[in-house]
């Protein structure tokens, strides 16, 4: 928003510009598809625009420094939810289980191979899993075990991809371990795919500021 305001304020001061500029203030761009709702909401039939060019804060980046590059930048990102579902027991007495933790461990560990071993090494995939909880007791196997995640890439195919196979191995594995898991995959914004001229654009523009 701070940025947005400043280019307002200098385009306002200094008309260095042809044609017309529309600002565009996106509410909820984490999540949420505020600039779904704004387009489904009319914005482009009461302002037409020829070209449109986004900008994201990126506090890692040194002062002074802009990052434009042509084609794919940012990747898209899905998450996953999987229930693990067991069968409890005494810790004392596993072999009147169906170990969730065990069972779930080693789904973690399969996950793995999605990258490693289905995956084209030159296209970029990222499967984490990265919250797991299950029990509360010391002496008592649970009967559920729950993972989080999320998945990462740029082209739609291996997205598939990633997300057949994860639904494959969880079922299979947890087949192995006679379990049964519960798979929620959410689909989240597809990758940011920049124009080529208009980046070519933006990047002479800011070499010369």
């Amino acid at each position: 928003t701070t940025m947005l305001l400043g280019a307002a304020k200098y385009l306002a001061e200094t008309k260095n510009f042809k044609g017309k500029v529309v600002l565009i203030f996106q509410p909820a761009e984490e999540g949420y598809a505020g600039a779904k709702a704004m387009i489904e909401d009319g914005l482009f039939n009461k302002y037409p625009i020829e070209e449109i060019y986004g900008m994201h804060n990126m506090p890692n980046l040194e002062k002074g420094v802009i990052a434009v590059e042509q084609g794919a930048r940012l990747a898209a990102a899905d998450n996953f939810e999987i229930e693990i579902i067991g069968k409890g027991a005494h810790g004392a007495m596993p072999s009147n289980s169906v170990d969730p933790i065990l069972c779930a461990s080693s789904v973690v560990q399969n996950l793995q191979q999605i990258v490693s071993r289905n995956s084209n090494p030159i296209e970029t995939l990222v499967v984490t899993v990265a919250s797991f909880h299950s029990g509360d007791a010391n002496n008592v196997i649970p009967k559920f075990a729950k993972l989080t995640g999320t998945v990462r890439y740029y082209d739609k195919k291996i997205g598939k991809l990633a997300r057949d196979r994860i639904h494959g191995i969880i079922e299979n594995t947890c087949k192995a371990f006679n379990a049964s898991s519960q798979v929620k995959y959410i689909s989240g914004y597809p990758a940011t795919i920049n124009h080529s001229d208009q980046s070519i654009f933006a990047f002479e523009a800011a070499k010369n500021v």
